[in-house]
This record gives C-alpha cells, sequence and structure tokens, in this order.
C-alpha cells in the first residue's frame, strides 16, 4: 500500500516542519516498509478486536487478558453513542477518508459514526473515533491536525449534512482518557484553507520551510540525517563553546548562563540519540555503518527447567522450598487487571495510595505537575 505523503497521523509534524516531506522522499522513507515493533503490532491486533467487540459484549475471542480489559474500556465508550436504532445510521470501520479537494491528504479513519435526522439537520450528528492504544503519550483531541482532517474526510465519506453536529473521539483505555471535542464545519474548512492549503504548498515549494523543534522532530524518521537538525545542534554547541570561554573569563557564572548550558546541551543529546537509533536500525537491518557493529550485552542467567531445579536443589542440598520461592500481594494495577471492575470500588480505592516519585526536571510551561505540590496564591 502506497504511503501517504501527507497522512493525517504526519501532520504535526508536516505543518511545523513542511520541508520535511521533501527529505523524506529524498532519503527514499515513503518507499521503505515501516519497521514492526511489538508495539505496533499490539496496536493492529487490538484494532482487529474492537472490530467485533462493538457488536457483542462477550468478548472470549481475545485470549489475552489484559487485551479483553482494554478493549472492554473502548469498546463500552463508543457503544455509549451508538443509538439502538438501525434506520438513518452509518457505522463505517477501519474507512479510508481523504480532505476534499486535496486528495493527497487522506489515511485511515478506525471508526466513523453518522446518525442522519432528515427532518432537523441541526441535530444531525457526525462521530470519528480514533483509538489509541499505547500508554506513553497523552493525546488530545483539541486543535489537533490528524482529528482534523479525519473530521473533514469523513463528512466527505458519509456525505454528512455540515449543518449538524461533528465530534471528534479520543479512545486511550490505558490512560483513561475517553474525551470528545465538537467542531463546526466553519471551523474545520477554516483550518483547511488557512492551516492545511498553505501547508502543502510550502512542502511542495523548492524553498527551505525546515522548522526543527522538540515537538516536530520527536517521532520524524530521518532526524539523524536532517540538516536542519543537524544545524540546530551545532549552533547549541557553538552556544556551549562560547560558555567554556565565559567561564574561563568569570569567577562565578549567572543561572541564566548555567541554563543555557542547560538547554543547549540537551538539542546536542537529542540529535545524538536520533543518530544512535539510527545505526542501530541500519544494522539490525543488515546494512552496515562505517566502524560500528552490533554486540550483545549478557542476560540475565535463567532456569532451563524449573521442575528440575526445584528437584535437585530440595534433594541434595535440603533446601526448604519456602527458601526458593517468593510469595508477594501484586500491585493495585495488577490486580485492576484481574478484576477491572475493582476500578470502581470505593473499599478497594480505600485501600490504595500513590506516594511521591522521584523529582523530574520539566519546563516552567510543561503540561506536567506536581500532584503532590501545595498550591499557594
Amino acid at each position: 500500500m502506497a504511503h501517504s505523503e501527507f497522512s493525517p497521523s504526519q501532520l504535526h509534524r508536516i505543518i511545523s516542519c513542511p520541508s520535511s516531506v521533501q527529505l523524506y522522499h529524498d532519503l527514499g522513507v515513503y518507499n521503505e516498509v515501516a519497521p514492526s515493533s511489538l508495539y505496533a503490532e499490539e496496536g493492529t491486533l487490538l484494532h482487529s478486536y474492537m472490530e467485533k467487540a462493538l457488536f457483542t459484549s462477550d468478548l472470549s475471542f481475545i485470549p489475552d487478558a489484559e487485551h479483553r480489559t482494554i478493549v472492554k474500556a473502548a469498546a463500552e465508550y463508543v457503544r455509549d453513542f451508538i443509538p439502538k436504532y438501525t434506520q438513518n445510521v452509518k457505522i463505517l470501520q477501519e474507512q479510508r477518508v481523504e480532505v476534499p479537494d486535496l486528495p493527497q491528504v487522506y489515511g485511515t479513519a478506525d471508526l466513523i459514526l453518522y446518525i442522519k435526522d432528515d427532518e432537523v439537520p441541526e441535530a444531525c450528528e457526525l462521530h470519528v473515533f480514533d483509538y489509541k492504544f499505547g500508554a506513553g503519550v497523552w493525546v488530545d483531541a483539541e486543535d489537533n491536525p490528524q482529528f482534523m482532517a479525519y473530521l473533514l474526510g469523513a463528512v466527505k465519506a458519509v456525505n454528512a449534512d455540515t449543518r449538524g453536529k461533528i465530534f471528534a473521539h479520543v479512545v486511550q483505555p490505558r490512560l483513561d482518557n475517553f474525551k470528545w471535542v465538537d467542531y463546526s464545519w466553519n471551523r474545520l474548512i477554516n483550518w483547511r484553507n488557512e492551516v492545511l492549503i498553505p501547508t502543502i504548498a510550502k512542502a511542495c515549494s523548492d524553498k527551505d520551510y525546515f522548522g526543527p523543534s522538540e515537538s516536530a522532530c520527536r517521532w520524524c524518521a530521518v532526524k539523524a540525517r536532517c540538516p536542519a537538525c543537524f544545524q540546530r545542534a551545532q549552533e547549541a554547541a557553538s552556544e556551549i563553546f562560547k560558555l567554556h570561554g565565559l567561564c574561563k573569563e568569570s569567577a562565578s557564572i549567572s543561572m541564566e548562563d548555567v541554563k543555557a548550558f542547560f538547554e543547549n546541551e540537551a538539542i546536542i543529546m537529542s540529535q545524538i540519540k536520533a543518530i544512535k537509533s539510527y545505526f542501530m536500525a541500519e544494522l539490525i537491518s543488515g546494512r552496515k555503518v562505517p566502524g560500528y557493529k552490533l554486540a550483545y550485552s549478557r542476560g540475565t542467567r535463567k532456569w532451563k527447567d524449573e521442575d528440575k531445579a526445584i528437584d535437585y536443589l530440595s534433594a541434595q542440598y535440603d533446601i526448604d522450598l519456602d527458601d526458593i520461592f517468593e510469595t508477594y500481594l501484586k500491585s493495585p494495577a495488577q490486580a485492576e487487571k484481574l478484576l477491572p471492575r475493582l476500578k470502581k470500588d470505593k473499599q478497594f480505592i480505600d485501600l490504595i495510595y500513590t506516594p511521591q516519585g522521584a523529582p523530574k526536571l520539566v519546563p516552567v510551561d510543561s503540561e506536567e505537575a506536581n500532584p503532590f505540590a501545595e498550591v499557594t496564591e
């Protein structure tokens, strides 16, 4: 299947860095088969379970208990929006959609639900659900380019009445993130005209419109080979060298200079991390990286056969079984996986506390907060 240059899932990066599209072309990314991972494979599997789970409460076809819990939570959320009646209701799963008048912007929407009202056009409802089964990044549907592209495409796919209500849903069960955002047709069209179309024009231009940043580069496949990222890292290194000269001239260094050193070092290390990941991927795929090879660390020793080990230790060394086995109470999270209903059990919740974790340094404007900090005026 051909890769979409302007896939909705890539629009966040492309809007911030339009020239990355041409760089993807130049480096052959669109012609490569995306490397698989355990996370990607699990996501594909859970998406396939959802297609069936929406129409049955019997999830015994899902062999893994944790997967059943995740799919159950996601399916229950979605089913709450599906009417009991089927007249004037469209349900499309894994539906290819493309933005009106921009056929190059296309992707696959996980679920489109359209409820038509022939008598009151304003009462029509269009819902687009996007399943996010990871737990690493909290997803917000507000001002999200991926969702806005899906919504525009969904309107076209079901020929929705644009006078009706339009909703984008995040379905992220591992983070208990079930949120919806309403969009108007005018808001979507304005975004297409004022943001998306100019972005595509820049991406197709001969001029450079690179925009490297922590957010834009986070999932970029070509960060390790991007000239703009290298320039950004080089500029950061230059700033550090300036500070190095300052150290020789000053008896003490100001907080602002220390902060500048710290932030520039982070930019350089981020680029080095990307290069290391690129080298690893090349070597794992069988390609050569001059001067480097793969080496494997020694793993933790394990029993070849646990039953034989138990028999030998107890017979030859008269070891009590209690001395070679560990019994411990599973964590609250593990208990909830076994019995999902515990999440709503007040007595169970009262048995749990959340200790403060280790502190970490984040920017002042970070959305991460300290839940234990006292609120001060």
